[in-house]
Formats: C-alpha cells, structure tokens, sequence
C-alpha cells in the first residue's frame, strides 16, 4: 500500500506485508525505510529477471538469448555474484553457506525452466508487464490497485477444459474469458511451510491458501479491467521442481 498524490496504491505484495506484519509495512511504505533482503527473496527477484531475460531477442532467432543451457548457468552464476555484491550491506544474516546453497537453487530454477521451454513454441505474450486500475467504489476514493503479471500465456484448451469445465459450453470457451494463463513463477516453497512450532503470527503469515487467493483474485481483477474479459486462470509455475 502506497500512496502517490494522494493515491493509496494497493498491491498484492503491499497486502501480504500488512498481513505479515503492520509495523513491517508502515517502516517499509510509510517511512520508506531501507529494504532490507535475505537469500531467498534476493534469489527469487534474480532468477524473475533472468528468465524475463532469457526471452529477450536475439539475431539468430533463436528460442533463448543464449546458446546453450551450459551458458545460460554460467551467466546466472555471475548474476548471482553480482547480485551479492551490490546487496551485501542489505542481507540478513549474511552466510556464506547459504549464499552458495542459493546460487545452487537458482541455477536449479535456471535449469528446470530452459528444460520445459526450449521445445515449446508457446512463448509468454507478455513478461513482466505492470498493470494499475482504480478501484471504483463508494468507500474506496482515489485507491488504485496494481500488479506485474511475470507472463501471461496462450492457454492450452483442452488442457484448460480438463481443470475448468465450468468456464468451457461443449469445446467452447464462454466469452466471458479469455483463452489465456497469468502465470506467476515461484522460486521455491519453503516461505508456506508451517511448524508446529512457529509462533501463532508467523503461520498466519504463512498461509498459502489465503496469500494464493489474494494473488489470483487481485491478478483476475486488473486483467478484467484492462482487457474486458477474464483470464481463463491463474497458473503457479514452479522452475524449481522438487
């Protein structure tokens, strides 16, 4: 949540954030406080902007920016090494342990996703778009809702029909939808994994359900206000499988 000339501007990562935590999001977005990171978050961010990377394009024409997956690891990893260094003033706990468990679990990511699209035709429509609508409501003056979709993509039909029949009359889609994926990258799912020893507030936190929920219908939302129709869904896209 933010504001801007008297704009309160929310986003799914605002909301989350005043959930995990109201004093987190007051230091963060009130008094603008230097964000501070940890490995996890820093790998996350990294291998979004790689792989929004991977599909810039390039005089051969090629399916991927570079040649081969043995380069494309070798850029992450110098990627990585530069990502550490421009943050290592803002990262928690620093560890040198977890600094190369996480180089390794973002060159995993790397991997798994040139692995299950080097021979897909079905490239993303668009990668790292932001969108922002004003909530009209009586109650919600001068609030804006905004969000970057990290792909949205042409869906797969009779894929899609099997998982939501309820949208489909006979083979057809109901015009209410449009044939299309907002996928949302994960880089792994630790983050929603509750002990029974976590504290009350941090499995509140941690609620997959409820954080999924947020992130699709706010996602459904901005794609209906901006195009007219609804996407056929929202798609968690794992490059770290396992």
């Amino acid at each position: 949540m933010t504001t801007r000339n008297k704009v309160l501007r929310l986003s799914k990562t605002s909301i989350e954030r005043y959930m995990q935590c109201p004093m987190l999001w007051y230091f963060s977005y009130v008094e603008k406080l230097p964000a501070r990171t940890d490995y996890p978050r820093l790998c996350g961010v990294q291998v979004h902007r790689f792989i929004a990377g991977l599909h810039k394009k390039n005089k051969d024409n090629r399916r991927f920016w570079y040649k081969s997956l043995d380069s494309a690891r070798k850029a992450w990893f110098y990627t990585w090494k530069k990502a550490l260094d421009e943050n290592r003033t803002l990262i928690i706990k620093p560890d040198k342990e977890l600094e190369a468990r996480y180089g390794g679990i973002g060159c995993i990511c790397i991997q798994n996703y040139w692995n299950q699209n080097i021979d897909d035709n079905n490239d993303p429509i668009s990668i790292e778009k932001k969108y922002t609508i004003p909530l009209y409501h009586p109650e919600l003056k001068g609030v804006e809702l905004t969000g970057v979709f990290d792909q949205v993509r042409t869906a797969n039909l009779p894929w899609l029909k099997k998982r939501r029949p309820e949208i489909f009359n006979g083979d057809e889609l109901l015009p209410a939808y449009d044939p299309v994926l907002v996928v949302d990258l994960k880089t792994g799912w630790s983050d929603y994994d509750i002990s029974e020893d976590d504290p009350e507030v941090i499995k509140v936190g941690k609620q997959f359900e409820i954080q999924l929920g947020i992130q699709g219908a706010s996602y459904a939302l901005l794609y209906k206000k901006t195009f007219k129709k609804y996407p056929a869904g929202f798609l968690i896209y794992p490059p770290q499988i396992g």
